[in-house]
């Protein structure tokens, strides 16, 4: 089990309200696409996924931030992606993400598994974060 945080826990919850809404035909079953800062860069292309169960990267993600190789982590057990297909992650590595704007503003380690798999997504946020 990947824990969500390596931090305190807070009692800010994100939330949505009528504004964020705008432009979005009601009702709708689209899936929540967010951008998040993730070390220091925004982010764009964010599934929220609350049915899954870790925070993935995608490879490309991953080095188009310009992280260092080094900093993963192995990690053998298996993922079964959107297709049912079987994903073995490249490794695990923990990264600084920023949610929300000035004054309400949290900052957390994340672990995220990086994957080398075609997605239309750049990062899969799951149900523990």
């Amino acid at each position: 089990m990947i824990p969500p945080f390596k931090q305190q826990q807070t009692d800010w919850d994100m939330s949505f309200n009528e504004v964020d809404a705008k432009g979005v035909k009601q009702p709708h079953n689209d899936p929540l696409v967010i951008m998040l800062n993730i070390e220091g860069f925004n982010t764009k292309r964010i599934l929220v996924d609350n049915g899954n169960l870790a925070d993935i990267i995608n490879l490309p993600t991953f080095q188009q931030l310009k992280l260092d190789p080094m900093r993963l982590h192995s990690f053998d057990s298996p993922l079964v992606n959107f297709s049912g297909d079987r994903v073995y992650p490249k490794g695990i590595v923990t990264l600084t993400v920023t949610v929300g704007t000035y004054p309400r503003q949290l900052t957390r380690q994340l672990d995220f598994l990086v994957v080398d798999c075609l997605s239309s997504y750049n990062v899969i946020i799951g149900k523990p974060t």
